[in-house]
């Protein structure tokens, strides 16, 4: 049974261990965790049933005593499927099932998915080139989602000097806090982990009735499991995540899914609703709080798709050679020599292989034996073998198991002040690291003045046109099919505002999407605005071009991915025809462009230009950072750079310039045209302005709608001076660390535990069964504190060497003299002992005063460990 997460695979064993005993079938867990002693004994006893991962099952079906149990299995389940088969991890998969089949040609292998676009692709997936069946159950399941733009009220007002943000922000508040008091449990989804930290936050302080918490994959997984334990067993009414908490895991009966902001695709809110009315016969219920126009008129758009099961296509990487190499050194591993033909027979029956040709194969053997040394090639007898240097194979395989991309963060500091503002994943870096790029973090817009190993030095800035979110890397592509219907919305708007007017128009639209005419009147307003004024709209047959001074705006419903394409392309052209330095950005329906006084025209002209696209677009792909934040990690997974080295830019470069064309270089260029661009759509769009069937409307000035985008988008809470900003971080701090779940063990009776709530604790903590203060703290779950208690009573110095233990009796002493506001440091994170001691000595309540200390030191340590110099 395959899952593509750990967690699921716990939440598994734990639901299915019941039926096993029912059935007498034994069941067991493997996974990189599992301990040496329940290996040997599933190597010596296999189960009936083994639970494990894609990268777990690739290892085992090279061992040689559980590979000899595997390639005898009857039946393989991949769960959640959907999750693996547009990644490297499905490639892995794929191969791997293909390698079992051709040696046990009467497996069964079945897939299980609620939110597949294109079953026919899956059932490839699942079935290699053999035969297969779609089984779609026959009850549809019933979705029930609504749509919400939430307006503000006159009570939202009181809430702003508490809050310190605006009128609109505390009305999606207000209304997702009541939905969560009116539901038993409730889920609410953001799409970014900063997001989910922000909404999580700003509920804390809009009202502690409601128990929540924030849980996303950056979290600890003791945290993770605390927090999904506490809303199976009611004691919190929600949570609000990420796609952490998308996949089937079990945390009890949802009444309730919230998604705040526009989905961004079909497949994310079915999967997302569907957590909700999870029994046969239940409709699962959701609400889409939206936050702007766009929001809006796209959340249209993905509930009616959503609801029509219309969902997106599956996307199949094209003859992955960074995993093939992997394979390859796995089944070296499992058997001295095999024919090179017999392994091309094997992935032609492979989804992603399908037609691979024995000389492809051939250049990867001939590269690997080149760089590596751990293969070896017979031309004459077409076999390949374990090389001279295959002791390294071993190495190389286990340190490249995993297909998930290692992923890195950097530290972004403030040129002026020298000091650490926030972090950014490498994903952003690749994306948008760029000397001179502009960025929104903690509510203000930074320009970045040089990125020097794991740091990216900022500087602050006024001007937010063309500035990215910093949490962007992460977001979810918006598909053009999505873009292009919000253009069609617009186009139908304004044919009906012309010819029958606004009711009209409104009344249109509102019934072919089942929405609310107020709702549909809010969306629209600026685009009714800019009809009114006799100027057509962006729509999906109008790109509209606007120039103010040396901004540009272009208006193109295109998507994410088709979006940056285009830009990337006109950057490409601008700066190798015209010797223009161009600095750009894109959204799904947006360009930013700003250059140093180009005629815009010249753009209308480049858009049309399909054969330089098609020439071009290999050589401008490779040239963005995306491709090479692929290159690195490709050239990790393929043995060229080890996994933990840092690489810097320059070095980075040179490697690239060294192996351009190479399978390194080839199958990072794929991957990144596959994930990061959308050729074929951009061609569709660049074709239809060269024949006519898209016009190109040029104008100087914004438009009421771009300035309306602008004043909407412009970092809002940054408004705030320092003394309010420094207000509100200090009672969002509060808020977090008050509303932690902790474990509490007495220490000297040791026959008390119990999990709580900072906030719930009494100012003076004391063992309820001894009266003793000696009480240690931990992040442990119940469980784990009561076994680690168990081993303290049979054996004290057992314990000595225990790092957790030793931290829960250094806390111990802490709470016995301070009590509360010791709980209250210790789970600040961030700090020593020796630190802890002195900012309780110098305030023992739960003060601003505290807090500030706390935050100041918590920042002192991170500039002495990060900020040595600018060497």
């Amino acid at each position: 049974y395959i899952t593509p997460l750990r967690a699921l695979n716990r939440d598994l064993i734990d639901r299915l261990i019941w039926w096993a005993s029912k059935l007498d079938l034994s069941i067991s867990i493997r996974h990189g965790d599992t301990p040496q002693r329940e290996r040997r004994r599933q190597a010596e006893a296999p189960p009936d049933i083994l639970i494990t991962t894609p990268e777990t099952f690739s290892f085992l079906i090279n061992t040689k005593r559980m590979g000899r149990y595997i390639r005898n299995t009857r039946w393989i389940i991949v769960d959640e499927v959907h999750e693996l088969i547009s990644s490297k991890r499905g490639v892995q998969l794929s191969i791997n099932l293909e390698r079992l089949r051709d040696e046990n040609p009467g497996i069964q292998v079945i897939g299980l998915s609620a939110t597949v676009g294109e079953p026919e692709k899956v059932l490839r997936f699942i079935a290699g080139d053999g035969d297969g069946v779609i089984i779609a159950p026959k009850m549809v399941k019933k979705f029930e989602i609504k749509l919400v733009y939430p307006s503000p009220a006159d009570e939202d007002y009181d809430y702003i000097d508490k809050l310190l943000t605006y009128p609109d922000v505390i009305a999606r508040i207000r209304v997702i806090d009541s939905l969560i008091k009116r539901h038993r449990a409730t889920l609410v989804f953001t799409n970014t982990r900063p997001m989910a930290e922000i909404l999580g936050n700003r509920l804390l302080l809009y009202s502690d009735e409601n128990p929540i918490a924030v849980h996303h994959g950056s979290l600890g997984r003791n945290i993770r499991i605390r927090i999904e334990e506490m809303f199976k067993t009611r004691r919190l009414k929600g949570i609000i995540c990420t796609s952490s908490l998308e996949l089937g895991i079990d945390i009890g009966d949802i009444d309730l899914v919230i998604q705040y902001g526009s989905p961004r695709q079909a497949s994310k809110l079915i999967q997302r609703v569907g957590r909700s009315g999870h029994w046969i016969g239940r409709v699962s219920k959701g609400v889409i709080i939206v936050q702007d126009p766009d929001d809006a008129l796209e959340s249209m758009v993905i509930r009616n798709r959503a609801l029509g099961n219309n969902l997106e296509d599956i996307k199949i990487l094209h003859k992955p050679l960074d995993v093939l190499m992997h394979e390859i050194a796995g089944i070296l591993i499992s058997m001295p020599r095999f024919k090179l033909d017999n392994l091309v027979s094997i992935l032609r029956r492979s989804i992603y292989y399908k037609d691979i040709s024995e000389d492809e194969v051939r250049e990867l053997v001939r590269f690997i034996r080149e760089s590596s040394g751990w293969i070896g090639y017979s031309p004459t007898s077409n076999i390949i073998f374990r090389g001279e240097s295959y002791r390294r194979l071993y190495g190389y395989y286990f340190e490249n198991l995993s297909m998930i991309p290692e992923t890195r963060q950097y530290y972004v500091v403030n040129d002026d002040e020298n000091m650490i503002i926030g972090v950014l994943d490498d994903e952003f870096i690749s994306l948008y690291g760029e000397i001179g790029v502009k960025f929104i973090m903690a509510g203000r817009v930074w320009k970045i003045s040089q990125i020097y190993k794991d740091k990216v030095f900022v500087k602050p800035i006024e001007d937010p046109f063309g500035a990215v979110p910093d949490w962007i890397g992460e977001e979810i592509p918006v598909p053009y099919e999505v873009a292009s219907e919000v253009g069609y919305i617009k186009r139908r708007f304004m044919e009906g505002v012309k010819q029958g007017g606004l009711d009209k128009a409104l009344d249109i639209l509102a019934n072919e999407y089942d929405v609310d005419r107020e709702y549909l009147e809010r969306a629209l307003k600026p685009y009714y605005e800019d009809i009114r004024r006799g100027r057509d709209i962006p729509t999906d047959k109008n790109i509209v071009i606007e120039y103010l001074g040396n901004r540009i705006i272009m208006y193109v419903h295109g998507g994410t991915l088709v979006n940056r394409t285009i830009a990337s392309f006109i950057a490409y052209i601008l700066s190798r025809r015209y010797g223009e330095k161009v600095r750009y950005a894109s959204d799904q329906y947006r360009i930013f462009i700003e250059t140093s006084g180009l005629d815009p025209y010249i753009i209308k002209i480049v858009l049309s230009d399909t054969d330089a696209f098609k020439r071009s677009y290999r050589e401008f792909i490779s040239r963005s950072n995306v491709f090479k934040w692929r290159f690195l990690h490709v050239a990790k997974r393929m043995g060229i750079v080890s996994k933990d080295k840092h690489v810097s830019k320059s070095e980075l470069d040179d490697l690239i310039r060294i192996l351009i064309y190479t399978p390194v270089y080839n199958e990072a260029l794929n991957e990144t045209i596959v994930r990061d661009y959308d050729i074929e759509n951009s061609l569709r769009i660049m074709d239809e302005v060269s024949r006519g069937g898209i016009s190109v409307i040029v104008r100087e000035g914004f438009s009421n709608v771009t300035e309306e985008y602008l004043r909407y988008h412009e970092p809002k809470y940054d408004i705030l001076e320092t003394a309010r900003r420094e207000t509100l971080e200090i009672i969002s701090f509060k808020a977090r660390v008050l509303n932690k779940n902790i474990t509490l063990a007495c220490l000297d009776c040791m026959n008390y535990v119990e999990e709580a709530r900072v906030r719930d604790l009494e100012d003076n903590i004391k063992c309820p069964i001894c009266g003793s203060s000696r009480i240690g703290v931990s992040e442990l779950l119940y469980g784990d504190m009561v076994n680690l208690i168990e081993r303290a009573k049979a054996n004290p110095d057992s314990l000595k060497r225990d790092r957790e233990w030793r931290k829960i009796v250094s806390s111990a002493k802490l709470v016995s003299k301070y009590g509360k506001t010791a709980v209250f440091v210790i789970f600040s994170d961030g700090l020593s002992y020796k630190d802890m001691e002195e900012i309780l000595s110098i305030e023992d309540r739960i003060t601003d005063k505290l807090v500030r200390l706390v935050i100041t030191r918590i920042r002192e340590n991170l500039r002495r460990k990060v900020l040595q110099s600018k060497r």
